[in-house]
Formats: C-alpha cells, sequence, structure tokens
C-alpha cells in the first residue's frame, strides 16, 4: 500500500468509527409511561369543529393499545366554517442520534367510530420547526376498508411526501394531521406505534426467549433477563398473570435494557410473569416460563436499599463493556461514555460492595477492568475529556470541534470516585495493590 493510501485511511477511519454504534428505531410514538396528555403534541381546533385535547396536547389512554398499554386518541368533529389540527413530534434524546434512514411512515390504526376512508384525516411531515413542511395527503388513500375495534397497519412510502427538503429521514421531526372534510361526525381513532421504518429489516434467527426472575417490592416488581443475542429484536413483550390464570400484556421494553418494572400500585399481591420478544414485524416468539412474585409491606431501611440499589444498577448493568465506566445515555450511544457520571458510578460500586449488593471480588474485578482502561486513555496534562469511546478510549467532541480536551468538571468527579476507591481497597492482595497502584499513577 502506497503512501497516500495508507494517509487517507488514517484520515478516513475517525469518520467511519460512529458506524459501528447500534442504529435506534425512528419512533414517534409507542407507549406512555401515563395516562392524561402526551407531551410530545401540540393538539387545537376551531368552533364548530371539535377536537379532544388535554393541556393543548393530544390524549393518551390506556383503553385501547396495539403494544401495550397505551395509545394516542384521536377524537374529532370536522365541521363547515370550523378547523382542527394535531401534530406528533419526535421526542429527541441526548445522544440517541444514530437513527436508521427510513422509507416509510408506518402505524396502527384503530377506530371505534363509524368512520369512512374519506372521513379520515389528512396527513403531512415536517423537519425541526416546520422549517419545511410536506404537502398534506389524504389517509384515506391508504386505507382500503375502516372496520371498527380492529387494528389496521398503514404504511406511508416517504416518497409520497412531496415539497419537503432534507438529506437523511431522522430531520423528520413532525407529523402533522388535519381536518380533510365537513362531514359534522363524531369520530373516534386510536394511534399506536407510529414510527419512520426502513423498508427492509434484517430479522433475527432462531433465539430462544430469555428466562426471567422478578423480585417484588412494596408497588412494584422487577422483572430481568438476560441480553445476550437479543440485539435485532424491536421489543420485549411483558405479560402479566390474572387471578383467573390469564396473561395480559402490560408493557414492552427495548430487549437491551434487560429489566421491566410494573409498577401495580398494590400490596401484599402475588403476580405472575412471562414475557415474549418481538421482531421488526411484531410477530412474536414462544413465550418463556412464568415466575411469580409478590409485594410486600417494607420498612424505610428496605425502602432505602432499594432504591439504592436501583442507583446503583444503572451504572453496574448500564455500563460500556469495554471501559466498565457509565455511558452518557441510557439508551444512547452504546460507545460512548461520560467521565463525570462514571465518577458517581465508581462511588456507587464502592457502595454496593459494602451494602453486600455484589461482593468484593466483583468490584474488584470491575475496578481493575477500569484502571486499566483509564490509564491508557486519552489525557490533558492528567485530565480526561467529557465524553470518551469506550472501546478505544478516544476523545469523543460531542458537544463540536472545541469539545476535543480536557473537561476540569467531569475530571473532578471521576477523580473523586477513583480517590474514595484508593481508600475502600486497602488490602494487600496482588488486584487491590495493583488498582491503588493505577491510581497512583493518575
Amino acid at each position: 500500500m502506497n503512501k497516500l493510501l495508507i494517509t487517507l485511511f488514517i484520515f478516513l477511519l475517525p469518520a467511519v468509527l460512529p458506524a459501528e454504534e447500534t442504529p435506534y428505531d425512528h419512533i414517534f410514538f409507542d407507549n406512555a409511561r401515563m395516562t392524561g396528555a402526551w407531551f410530545y403534541s401540540e393538539a387545537t381546533y376551531t368552533s364548530p369543529s371539535y377536537l379532544q385535547t388535554s393541556q393543548n396536547k393530544l390524549p393518551v389512554t390506556d383503553a385501547h393499545a396495539f403494544t401495550p398499554s397505551t395509545s394516542i386518541l384521536l377524537n374529532y368533529i370536522s365541521a363547515t366554517g370550523g378547523n382542527w389540527s394535531a401534530t406528533l413530534l419526535y421526542p429527541d434524546w441526548r445522544g440517541k442520534d444514530f437513527i436508521k434512514e427510513a422509507n416509510s411512515l408506518d402505524f396502527r390504526l384503530l377506530l371505534t367510530s363509524n368512520t369512512l376512508p374519506a372521513e379520515l384525516p389528512l396527513i403531512a411531515i415536517a423537519t425541526q420547526n416546520q422549517q419545511s413542511v410536506s404537502q398534506y395527503i389524504p389517509l384515506q388513500e391508504f386505507v382500503k376498508n375502516t372496520p371498527t375495534n380492529e387494528w389496521i397497519y398503514i404504511t406511508i412510502p416517504l416518497g409520497r411526501f412531496t415539497h419537503i427538503a432534507y438529506t437523511h429521514t431522522k430531520e423528520i421531526k413532525q407529523l402533522l394531521f388535519k381536518q380533510a372534510g365537513n362531514d359534522g361526525k363524531e369520530h373516534i381513532l386510536y394511534i399506536d406505534q407510529v414510527e419512520l421504518a426502513p423498508s427492509q429489516e434484517q430479522q433475527p434467527g432462531r433465539v430462544t426467549t430469555p428466562a426471567i426472575q422478578a423480585q417484588a417490592y412494596e408497588r412494584h416488581v422487577d422483572i430481568t433477563w438476560n441480553t445476550n443475542g437479543l440485539n435485532r429484536f424491536k421489543y420485549i413483550k411483558v405479560y402479566r398473570g390474572t387471578s383467573q390464570g390469564d396473561f395480559l400484556p402490560v408493557g414492552i421494553q427495548n430487549p437491551l435494557m434487560g429489566r421491566y418494572t410494573d409498577f401495580t400500585g398494590e400490596t401484599g399481591k402475588t403476580y405472575q410473569y412471562k414475557v415474549t420478544l418481538l421482531n421488526q414485524d411484531y410477530n412474536e416468539t414462544a413465550p418463556s416460563g412464568a415466575v411469580s412474585a409478590t409485594t410486600f409491606a417494607m420498612t424505610d431501611e428496605q425502602l432505602l436499599d432499594m432504591v439504592q440499589e436501583a442507583h446503583f444498577r444503572y451504572y453496574w448493568e448500564g455500563a460500556e463493556p469495554v471501559s466498565g465506566l457509565a455511558r452518557e445515555n441510557i439508551p444512547g450511544r452504546q460507545d460512548m461514555i461520560a467521565t463525570g457520571a462514571s465518577g458517581f458510578g465508581l462511588m456507587a460500586i464502592v457502595t454496593a460492595i459494602d451494602r453486600g449488593f455484589i461482593t468484593r471480588e466483583e468490584g474488584v474485578e470491575r475496578f481493575l477492568t477500569i484502571t486499566s482502561f483509564l490509564e491508557k486513555a486519552d489525557s490533558f496534562h492528567g485530565a480526561v475529556s467529557h465524553f470518551m469511546d469506550g472501546p478505544t478510549g478516544k476523545t469523543v467532541p460531542f458537544f463540536g470541534p472545541k469539545d476535543n480536551g480536557a473537561d476540569l468538571v467531569e475530571t473532578s468527579f471521576l477523580y473523586q470516585g477513583l480517590l474514595v476507591a484508593h481508600q475502600y481497597f486497602n488490602k494487600d492482595t496482588e488486584e487491590e495493590q495493583q488498582i491503588r497502584h493505577w491510581i497512583n499513577t493518575l
């Protein structure tokens, strides 16, 4: 290879590294944490037309759901002389910025009213702050019939939305609905699983649904599972058993999170759980085996233990695997670690050892990983950057080209955690001596 090709290879290498990050689905809505108003929406109407709103936003309901446990309600009357409109906003999440390029707008629609296709609203898409807005198109073009109480799958090629400018579909930030006709009837629609979807998704191979564990507390149950091999699945679907012996779906979760919290609000009750996996087409695997857990009245000490262990688990289970340090967001970039947050994570590990959440040996193993990583990672006169790439230890200028050097605030958080660890790992074993040596070196 000649010098020019070598130079080009080295120059271009950093540009291809981000492609290793796991791309996320471009989802406008899949599930709300609670009923009421959907925060990422805007809704308005002028009489005699009508649109049911909650604090000028679209309502969220658990009356119907394609994926448990909620959907968005679109309850409207289109009348002569009036108007209504509604907007779904993409929930931007810092660090969750590697988004799949899409080919279509997909969602599920359920009608409980006698609504004809021609009575459905118009629909459009827009970029941030509606800097570029497509032409509105009639939703009826993509709905052959409108049966009641049956989920309809709607897919609209993005090419059908004309007069909008963007270079990547991740720039599409708004989905717009508005009045189409003036029939004067009340229409009740439920919308769920709204996303911009790729044309083809690689479906996962045959995978056995993971076994689950259930840990009960006073008013909720934590369900956990092993995440190995689940990266190509869209969701894990959680079922809760009823007193009649039936299992009803109660929630969905990103399979790679490894944990789902089912808040039941009731104490002294036994619940059974099982889960399935959903692929990109929402087909389900066979269910896992069932497990049970019983909620119980907790003491103040048990409550504090629960809260403290939950915070620790965030850093322990969600750590970037090569460095052992804290990711910036969960979910978010899989490889990017935040050094300041990692300092909090170091303190949490020390606490967890002392409280018996993990063994000292487990904590030592993690600290050996962390300190050996930091000893080789980028630093600037001893200080570290705000963000690093976990697999390589290289600085990540996440906030722009001037974010490529030391961050004294984040360094102070990180080093406070290391100083505590230096005092805590005080035994004369080879491993703990090595931890202290590396911390001294840093």
